[in-house]
């Protein structure tokens, strides 16, 4: 049975409790016991962790002297008990180690060459016993070296070897390490293992979509006839009540009536009703508008002009971000933005069907946009858009549309370069859309989070993980500290602990509390741009009051804050990418690419769906030229 032991753990000096356990390791090394046994294995890790601390390259050289003669007696005492592991004691005392001291124990283990002295079968049956976790002993390679044929026998036979393939070559890997296979264990053996966890009893719903979007390589080949049995097993298991999942057709409905308000918003059993009042709409039938509509009734975009179709990081839940198998290449999505992203589509999609009962046809709007009003309120000559004929199929619709959003895209490109459209220059060009890069017509338009400083910073204010938040006198009611900040009267006293200390007293240093005899408060307007850069990932300055972009100058200063000139920005090209092709994303929709290479499916209600969703970036491609026009 693995024991709990609370001892000193070692972690990296960039870790807010570095120095709580460098003090500790003081206090350890200063009370030493030279004359004491050292038989529990937790006891010798935690005596190699203050050795590893006290003598750590970035703790300052006096300190590191003034230990150094005291901190010599502790790694005889490492080395004497790792010498000693056996086949006689090692099933038992693998079986001790707390789990928090697991990754110390196997690098002591490489360290002492403890594998010299544990036979093969000692070592296979302590990794065949299903409660030993593989990837601890396949960080390291001289193990998988030395017990290659068993560790590669293992990995046939056992149920975490599907997950430690994908984790290898599937999944993003951000700064987690990967995995050492034996070299026994061949690629051509990965399809059958993965084949077996595909048709397992109770696979992982988000690892069946990560086999299904993985593009096969020669260290993992993986077939189309796997990706198709993962695509299956994935929908098997959303429709046969295995897994819960939100009804996407019933969970959002939006209705027209005759109501005393713009917007009205009723729960249904079925969900949200979004209701919007038909005889206003009726009254205020001119094109423009028609299109301010996205803007102030529907909310496709916020005041800043950002649009809320994108996946923010921030707006993720907190199983949504720690939990579930994420590809390499896999665009994030959560509950925020299935929400937002099923209202978006709800909107146009009974918006076009209401004008299409007051006789307009809603694409005539958007070809009024590019070649009337552009002329008539901006002076811009030359943009283009031809529309699908009335009687098209969702397919020509489709195919046209995603045409055409090039085409606009294109002209824009050549406006925002050369002040003018020349349709003989942009009949000349091939050079293909890329989101990120679209110029922008004015200066200093979108502003980024540019260090890791900041990064922190908004974790400490806003994070529902940080335990700042949580003080014993006012108890669990807030989920972040800026949240208790702003309702509470909150005291230095209140945090006890070395480790929250230390981050209160960084933000101090930071300027983003203040102390006022005692009592913690927010610098208002620091929060305020911190919140708005958590919360959607990027900030507009255009739409600031004056007093406040000096702050954000200063911030850009200190090197906090970064600029691009951009058409889109970051978090809205990503969306594009995502929807439109595959250049960027592994389950990317490909709407663009499939329409324009007719790789489309054969079912009209897809097309119907696809149009929309389509209809959705070119109204917000209508918003962006037209804001990018009236700023300048």
């Amino acid at each position: 049975m693995r024991q709990r032991y609370n001892g000193i753990k070692l972690l990296e000096s960039n870790d807010m409790v570095f120095g709580h356990y460098v003090e500790e390791s003081m206090k350890y090394i200063d009370l030493f016991d030279s004359s004491k046994e050292f038989n529990d294995v937790n006891e010798v890790i935690e005596a190699y962790n203050v050795y590893q601390l006290l003598s750590h390259k970035h703790l300052k050289e006096e300190f590191v002297k003034a230990y150094a003669t005291k901190i010599k007696v502790l790694m005889p005492i490492v080395a004497k008990f790792f010498k000693s592991i056996s086949d006689d004691n090692f099933l038992k005392i693998c079986d001790e180690v707390d789990i928090g001291y697991v990754d110390e124990f196997w690098f002591l283990f490489v360290k002492f060459k403890v594998y010299e002295r544990i036979d093969e079968r000692t070592f296979s049956d302590y990794i065949a016993n299903p409660h030993t976790i593989l990837y601890h002993i396949l960080q390291h390679k001289r193990i998988v070296e030395y017990y290659d044929v068993v560790i590669a026998e293992c990995l046939r036979k056992s149920e975490q070897t599907a997950e430690l393939i994908m984790h290898n070559h599937m999944e993003k890997q951000d700064d987690r390490k990967k995995y050492y296979f034996p070299k026994s264990f061949h690629p051509s053996e990965y399809e059958e293992i993965l084949r077996k966890y595909v048709h397992s009893s109770h696979p992982g719903v988000n690892s069946l979509g990560v086999i299904e979007m993985f593009q096969s390589t020669s260290e993992c080949p993986v077939s189309d006839k796997l990706r198709l049995e993962a695509r299956k097993r994935q929908k098997e298991m959303l429709t046969d009540g295995s897994v819960t999942v939100f009804n996407s057709h019933m969970g959002i409905g939006v209705s027209f009536r005759d109501v005393a308000e713009l917007v009205t918003v009723e729960n249904t059993p079925e969900g949200h009703l979004f209701i919007y009042d038909r005889q206003w709409l009726k009254q205020n039938l001119d094109y423009p508008t028609l299109l301010n509509n996205f803007i102030y009734m529907f909310g496709f975009v916020d005041m800043e002009f950002r649009s809320v179709f994108p996946s923010i990081s921030s707006k993720l839940g907190v199983f949504e971000r720690v939990m579930g198998v994420k590809g390499i290449k896999e665009y994030q999505t959560g509950s925020s933005f299935t929400f937002y992203n099923m209202k978006t589509s709800a909107d146009i999609h009974g918006y076009i069907e209401e004008l299409g009962r007051n006789n307009i046809r809603f694409e005539d709007i958007i070809k009024w946009f590019f070649e009337a009003y552009l002329v008539e309120e901006f002076n811009v000559k030359g943009f283009s858009y031809a529309t699908s004929s009335k009687d098209s199929s969702y397919l020509e619709m489709c195919r046209n549309l995603a045409s055409e959003m090039d085409g606009v895209l294109k002209q824009y490109r050549l406006y925002a370069e050369n002040g003018e459209i020349d349709r003989e220059l942009l009949e000349m060009s091939s050079r293909p859309i890329e989101f990120e890069i679209l110029p922008s017509l004015r200066t200093e338009k979108y502003w980024y989070a540019n260090s890791d400083d900041i990064r922190k910073e908004m974790y400490y204010l806003f994070s529902d993980q940080c335990l700042l938040s949580y003080v014993e006198r006012i108890g669990e009611k807030y989920e972040c500290l800026h949240d208790l900040l702003s309702n509470e009267e909150l005291y230095l006293s209140d945090y006890t602990r070395q480790d929250e200390l230390y981050q209160i007293n960084w933000l101090l240093q930071r300027n983003t509390l203040n102390n006022d005899d005692g009592i913690l408060k927010l610098n208002l307007r620091r929060a305020f741009i911190l919140k708005d850069l958590y919360e959607h990932e990027v900030i507009c300055p255009d739409y600031y009051p004056s007093y406040m972009k000096l702050l954000l100058t200063e911030m850009k200063s200190e090197g906090d804050i970064c600029i691009k000139n951009t058409f889109l920005s970051v978090p809205e090209s990503d969306y594009l990418n995502y929807v439109l092709n595959k250049s960027q994303y592994s389950n990317g929709m490909d709407l663009r690419n499939r329409y324009i290479h007719s790789t489309y499916s054969a079912n009209e209600e897809i097309h119907k769906r696809d149009y929309i969703e389509l209809m959705k970036i070119m109204v917000l491609i209508v918003i962006k030229i037209n804001e990018e026009l009236c700023k300048k």
